[in-house]
């Protein structure tokens, strides 16, 4: 069988007679563009979220109409992930030996964790508090 992407020297005047032929290619590559398109949106999602599997993330990826709007969804969470590689590796090499944080090269983890813990003394107000 010959390459499907292959373009013909010449094309014909008239299409295939053959209706069925045409709708199975059709449908093949509907099929193929949506096998692509779920994989871009898991993509996505491991980007936003690389411990877990985030479904939210792949659904706001799908509600982006335009192929282009989802190629920039996909850069931009490339572009923040790759900007955390050297978060990711201390979060790899993070361990405990006896039971306690080994405090050598954890200056990131170290940075995160007090981040977070000092969220809650963060002034907040009832417009800014999420429901």
């Amino acid at each position: 069988m010959r390459n499907p992407l292959d373009r013909p020297q010449k094309f014909p005047e008239r299409g295939d007679d053959d209706v069925i032929r045409l709708y199975t290619a059709i449908g093949i590559a509907l099929a193929h563009w949506e096998i692509a398109e779920n994989a871009f949106a898991h993509l996505f999602g491991t980007l936003v979220s690389p411990a877990k599997v985030s479904f939210p993330a792949e659904r706001a990826y799908a509600s982006v109409q335009s192929a282009r709007g989802r190629k920039e969804l996909i850069l931009a969470a490339a572009e923040i992930f790759a900007d955390l590689l050297d978060w990711f590796e201390e979060f790899r090499l993070y361990h405990r030996k006896d039971g306690k944080v080994v405090k050598i090269g954890d200056d990131l983890i170290s940075a995160t964790r007090y981040g977070v813990m000092m969220l809650r003394y963060a002034g907040f107000t009832a417009s800014t508090r999420r429901a």
